[in-house]
This record gives C-alpha cells, sequence and structure tokens, in this order.
C-alpha cells in the first residue's frame, strides 16, 4: 500500500510560478543585453509614425562585420554625422544603406565625399537611411525639405526599392506593430526583423540562404510591372514636393546587374525625363562595379564610395575647362 502524495500547497504553486515568471524575464533582459551589446544596431533605430522607423538621435554605436568595422554617429536630428558644411550650396542626398553608407564610417559616405570633393562649394546632408525606399524618402522629404530648403535634392535609387514602392516587399529594422510597446527595444527589433526578413538576418550572422527574395528579377522588362509603376508614382510625388529644388534621380547598382541590360536605366531615364530631373546612372562610373563592393555584404567599400562621388561631381557640378586639374 503506497503513501498518497499530498498536493502542493497554494503558496508553493504561487512561488514556483513567480520563480517561472523571474526565470523568464531574467531571461529576456539577458537577451536584451546581450543583443545590445553584441549586436548594436539592433537598439539603433526607433519607431516613426511617418517613415515606419528612423535613427535615434545622438548615437555613437560601433558595427562589426567579418569585412568591416565601422561607427554610427547620429546628430538631433537623427542623421548620420558627420553634419553638413554650414555653408554652400544645399544639397539633401535622400536614399538607403549605399547613401547612409553601410559597411563605412559616416566621413567615408558618398554624401561627404561628394561635399569634399566641392572643396566648400556644397554643403550635404546625409538622409539616407538603411531600408528606405522611394515611399519613405518622400515621406522624409515631406517631414525635413521645408527647414532645409535644399538647392538641389540627389535621391538613390536602387533596384531592391521597386518591390518596397508596391508593397510587394516590405523591410523594418525595428518594431512598428505592437512589440513597439515592449520594455525590450532590442528584442522587438530582432523579432519584426526576423518576421520581415529572416534570411537577412541569418546572413548577418554568417548563414548564406541560397534563393533569396530576388530583387533583381525587377531588371527584366515585363516584370514587377505592379512596383515599376508604383515607383513612377513616388518620384512624381516626390518631384511635386520639391518646390524650386533642382531634383537628380541617381541609380545606384547592385550587385549582379550589368551594364550591357538596359531595361532598369531606360525605365528610370524615361521617369526622370517626364519629371524634369536631371539623372545620373552610377552603374557607369569607372571602376565602380569591378572594385566598389564588398564581396560578401554587398554594399560599398570606401573605394566604393569615393568612386560614386567622383563620377557625380563630374556630371552634376562640371568645372569649367581652365578649371579642371
Amino acid at each position: 500500500m503506497t503513501e498518497e502524495t499530498a498536493p502542493p500547497s497554494v503558496k508553493v504553486r504561487l512561488a514556483a510560478y513567480g520563480l517561472t515568471v523571474v526565470v523568464i524575464l531574467a531571461g529576456i533582459v539577458g537577451f536584451e543585453y546581450l543583443l545590445a551589446r553584441f549586436w548594436p544596431i539592433t537598439t539603433a533605430y526607433q519607431y516613426s509614425a511617418l517613415t515606419d522607423y528612423e535613427f535615434r538621435p545622438n548615437l555613437d554605436i560601433a558595427f562589426h562585420t567579418d569585412e568591416f568595422s565601422t561607427r554610427i554617429r547620429t546628430g538631433a536630428d537623427g542623421l548620420r554625422l558627420p553634419q553638413a558644411a554650414k555653408t554652400g550650396e544645399k544639397v539633401l542626398f535622400l536614399g538607403d544603406s549605399f547613401v547612409f553608407g553601410h559597411g563605412v564610417d559616416g566621413e567615408q559616405a558618398l554624401p561627404h565625399q561628394l561635399e569634399t570633393l566641392s572643396q566648400g562649394r556644397l554643403s550635404v546632408v546625409n538622409a539616407g537611411v538603411p531600408g528606405y525606399d522611394t515611399r519613405r524618402e518622400v515621406k522624409m522629404l515631406e517631414q525635413i525639405g521645408y527647414r532645409l530648403s535644399a538647392d538641389t535634392i540627389l535621391v538613390g535609387f536602387v533596384l531592391n526599392d521597386v518591390l518596397s514602392n508596391s508593397g510587394e516587399f516590405w523591410f523594418s529594422p525595428t518594431a512598428t506593430g505592437i512589440l513597439r510597446y515592449l520594455p525590450f527595444p532590442a528584442l522587438g527589433s530582432l523579432v519584426e526583423y526576423l518576421i520581415s526578413d529572416p534570411a537577412f538576418v541569418l546572413f548577418r550572422l554568417g548563414i548564406t540562404i541560397p534563393n533569396r527574395f530576388d530583387h533583381l528579377a525587377c531588371r527584366q522588362e515585363g516584370r514587377c510591372a505592379a512596383g515599376w509603376s508604383a515607383t513612377s508614382h513616388w518620384l512624381t510625388r516626390l518631384k511635386s514636393q520639391s518646390g524650386n529644388a533642382r531634383v537628380v534621380l541617381v541609380r545606384i547598382p547592385m550587385p549582379g546587374e550589368s551594364a550591357a541590360e538596359t531595361f532598369v536605366g531606360n525605365q528610370l531615364g524615361d521617369d526622370a525625363r517626364r519629371l524634369n530631373m536631371d539623372y545620373v546612372d552610377l552603374m557607369q562610373a569607372p571602376g565602380l562595379m569591378e572594385r566598389g563592393y564588398y564581396k560578401r555584404d554587398g554594399h560599398w567599400t570606401p573605394e566604393g564610395h569615393r568612386l560614386a562621388a567622383a563620377y557625380l561631381w563630374a556630371r552634376l557640378w562640371p568645372l569649367p575647362v581652365k578649371e579642371r586639374p
């Protein structure tokens, strides 16, 4: 005959439940700390009702991969440092991670390189934010354009903007839904990052995923019709918000694109002419496609930013013949 074990008392059960909650919370806090410590980019963004997300102001964080080590610094306005020069023709450079300078320091990024080349002629604001598409760039222009009163607006365009512009592909590196209310921003950021683009997160962790979402399909005529239509719509809206500023559409080629393929350049050139914009195709920048990209990451190296800036400067602000070096 065996003795029956008495059920645990209410106090014991409550203590067990409480201990479980403490362990779970400790695990979340520990995970949050590890994310912020070893992958600080997850804490770099904050929610924006206008553009879904934006950089936090006054950042100063390190960002390391096996290909580069950089620092991400932002000013009180959340835009990347160094700030634009105080004097000179005001240039607002809208764009995504290429314009922002993913993989390089702010001083090495295209906007600041362009300002440096001008030797005091230009004052260039780096308004690039990784992951922004034309839609978000329009929203940013509507938000900050009035106070900058730019003389020239440069609009970086990358092929992955096409499907983002139509909503067929959605990306956000921070929580934009209910998770943004959690007191653990890094964890909420990672969860939505995993939802929006899990292959990219794994790629950042060194795990390559074959057949990842193929933005390069949009370089083919007849593909991504909704995306290209949305792109034309947002470029039209951007032009309408630019006031009297000169607007320049700047094509930034992705690895895998080829100068022999003319569809993308023709499509963007046609939109630029229709909207009375200037158009510069960085596919034509000497040496850029051959030696300007990190092999694994796919963004520009410091050399890539230098080559792009030199080509833009020569195309958009040509010096008189007698002043050329």
